[in-house]
């Protein structure tokens, strides 16, 4: 568990380097609002299930995002279940933060960068 809290903490950094060298916030550089909407079970696609994130669609998805933010790879947890990224400031206007989520160990809100 503590991996996965610290290697959340790490892909926010990143997400933070790739906000700076773009200047600009993560839902204009992935192009993007809600990344992790194909790992969603719906409708109303709130939640996730390990079936969802591990389904084909889900894993595209999400590693096209983070190939935009930088990565080379699909970054994992420890379990092997990808990251999920939801791409929430300046949604129309400010007030809320992107999150990066793991199905394992939680979440970790990304500090704001336009909407301070």
């Amino acid at each position: 568990m503590k991996k996965c809290v610290a290697d959340l903490k790490l892909v926010a950094q990143a997400i933070d380097i790739k906000r700076d060298e773009k200047n600009d916030y993560l839902g204009k550089i992935t192009g993007s609002f809600w990344s992790d909407r194909e790992c969603r079970v719906g409708p109303p696609y709130w939640g996730w299930s390990k079936a969802s994130i591990n389904k084909p669609e889900c894993i595209n998805a999400v590693t096209a995002v983070f190939k935009k933010i930088g990565f080379q790879y699909l970054p994992r947890d420890p379990w092997g279940d990808t990251y999920m990224i939801d791409e929430n400031e300046y949604e129309g206007s400010c007030g809320n933060k992107d999150i990066l989520l793991s199905y394992n160990c939680g979440f970790e809100f990304i500090d704001y960068y336009i909407c301070k």
